[in-house]
Order: C-alpha cells, then structure tokens, then sequence
C-alpha cells in the first residue's frame, strides 16, 4: 500500500513539474524550478531515505518554497494555486516527519500531536483537512480553467491527496 501511495504522489508531482516546464511564459521557469526542487526533497523522502536532509529540513525547504512563489508569483493564473501546492507539501511533510522528530522531553513524536494506533492527532487531523480542502480547491480551479492548467492543477490536487494517505496510514 505504502509503495501504491508513493507512486501516487510522485507520478502527479512529476506530472505537474513538466507543465511548468511547458508554460508558455519565462516566469514559469521559476515555477519548475520550485516544482522540480519539491519532485526532488519527496523522491529524498519517500524512496531514498532522507539522504539529502531530513523530512523536518525538507518541510522548512518547501514552506521556504511557498513563499518564494507567492512573493514572486501571485499575480500569474497559477502562482497562488502553486503556492498553495507548496504550502499543502511542507504541512504533509511536516506531519510524516512528526513521528520521528524528537519532542522536549527527550521522546519522539510530538507530544501527543502524532497519530495513534487510536485516532490521529489534532496536528495531523488538521494537515489531512487542509490537504483534502487544497484538493477541492484544485479540482473546482480545474473545472473552471482552461488548457494545461487544467492537468498541472488536477495533478497537483492528486499528488496532495496520495500523500495524505501516507500520512493517516
């Protein structure tokens, strides 16, 4: 299933950097190079282990990421849905990462903000809420769009989504 979820998220995510990469404008460069920097920190994570940086370091890289893109980019068709893109992938990458972080105390986790075997933690139940909230708004900004937009944000949408999985498996 983990294998299923990480092809899930990294297809989409692959999917939606080669539509940067085909933007009719020279801004979209910046665009794939943040998409293609966020393709690379999740085949660190998910396939290779954080060999690169942590998941935690990774999370302050997107959220970093973010808000390059919506200083740069907020006034292009897809900068803010970008940027939410990026925002949605630090939250996720932060709430995988919560389990192996350690707390104040000396122990793992996040004091009690971690999932459970019996329910899951407010932090990741916000972060699933957010994520499925980005997706809805991808999908509706899909609907409305035109052209390759369309693909970037339903790719992204999905890619969101597989990586929620992770998180709440």
């Amino acid at each position: 299933m983990e294998q299923a979820l990480t092809l899930g998220s990294l297809l989409p995510a692959a999917v939606g950097a080669g539509c940067c990469a085909a933007g009719p404008r020279a801004r979209d460069l910046g665009a794939l190079a943040a998409m293609a920097l966020m393709l690379a920190g999740m085949l660190d994570i998910m396939v290779f282990g954080s060999v690169l940086l942590p998941s935690g370091a990774w999370a302050v890289v997107f959220a970093g990421l973010a808000l390059a893109m919506l200083a740069l980019e907020w006034r292009t068709r897809l900068g803010l849905a970008r940027a939410l893109h990026l925002g949605v992938m630090a939250l996720l990458t932060a709430a995988m990462a919560g389990d192996s972080m350690p707390d104040m105390s000396g122990g793992t986790g996040m004091s009690g903000m971690s999932a459970t075997a019996d329910r899951p933690g407010l932090f990741t139940a916000a972060v699933v809420l957010v994520a499925v909230g980005y997706a809805a708004y991808a999908a509706w900004r899909a609907f409305v769009g035109r052209g390759g937009a369309r693909v970037e944000l339903l790719a992204g949408g999905l890619s969101v989504l597989a990586m929620a999985g992770m998180v709440v498996r």
